[in-house]
């Protein structure tokens, strides 16, 4: 199982530009680490993200989770 993974190689897995990942790191919706001089993300902290984000209802919106 694989532990850590490159930012090319998130930025594959959630299906977004390597800049918009820079983006979510910046803004701290993603968190990272440092190996050496790489900047490497736990797949624990993209299943958390992924986790995160909202579900989309019938009509393509964010269901709301009070209903």
């Amino acid at each position: 199982m694989k532990l850590l993974f490159t930012i090319q190689e998130t930025s594959k897995a959630l299906g977004i530009s390597r800049a918009r990942l820079y983006e979510l790191l910046a803004s701290g919706e993603v968190k990272a680490c440092k190996l050496g001089h790489r900047t490497m993300i736990r797949a624990e902290e993209l299943k958390r993200f992924s986790d995160s984000l909202p579900d989309l209802g019938d009509a393509g919106k964010p269901v709301d989770a009070g209903r």
